[in-house]
């Protein structure tokens, strides 16, 4: 600052949490495996098509404030990225497959709506399009529209974070986005665009399974409200 020499904090302080989260995610220890399990909470929280940090992208104001949301808004101001040799990538499930929470942040929708609709997401257990569809992908899912955990989703052998129920009062919320973005005519189950042909590869990695929690977990994610 001026010819005093001094550093902008926010600046130094985004380049030493970014320091930590390289130097430690080299190490084989304690503190880089809980630097992992946090960098994925909140992509799983996120449930964008995106990696958080070598994609940064605006728009994230919904996700829980943490310092991985931190060094994510540090990259986004200075156009920066960061680089994992292995990491969580989310891959559509099928051709024409949306990731529901990025569709709707492209629609600069305002983040009380955002965090309200990804509370219900979190809720059914779901990320894409793919996953509240009926099995041809031309229809969207009535366990989904009228909120219900699907049989499928039930049926997985992953554990999603807990969340608890959103308010009833915000299911009208879902229900209208769902059927203004995704439907002929916002108000048919039909879809404006039919799913295609399914991409076997993609779905192992249908979440990074070292975040979820075990039956039973105090862990709870997202918005209670």
């Amino acid at each position: 600052m001026g010819g005093l020499g001094l550093h902008d904090l926010y600046v130094e302080q985004g380049v030493q949490q970014i320091l930590a989260l390289v130097g430690y995610s080299r190490e084989a220890s304690e503190t880089s495996w809980m630097m992992t399990i946090e960098l994925e909470w909140c992509q799983v929280q996120a449930g964008a098509g995106v990696n958080l940090l070598e994609s940064p992208q605006p728009g994230f104001d919904y996700v829980k404030p943490c310092w991985i949301m931190s060094i994510h808004a540090f990259l986004v101001q200075f156009d920066l990225r960061v680089e994992f040799t292995h990491t969580h990538r989310p891959k559509p499930l099928c051709d024409h497959d949306q990731f529901l929470m990025d569709t709707w942040r492209l629609e600069s929708l305002p983040v009380t709506t955002m965090r309200k609709l990804n509370a219900w997401r979190m809720w059914l257990q779901v990320s894409r399009l793919s996953e509240i569809t009926d099995p041809e992908g031309l229809r969207l899912h009535q366990d989904s529209l009228h909120g219900r955990i699907s049989h499928h989703q039930k049926a997985q052998r992953l554990q999603w974070p807990r969340q608890d129920r959103p308010q009833a009062k915000w299911w009208h919320i879902w229900s209208r986005c769902l059927g203004r973005s995704f439907s002929t005519d916002g108000r048919d189950t039909k879809l404006r665009v039919s799913l295609g042909t399914w991409h076997p590869e993609s779905l192992p990695t249908f979440l990074p399974t070292r975040i979820l929690f075990p039956l039973g977990s105090p862990h709870r994610a997202c918005f209670d409200g």
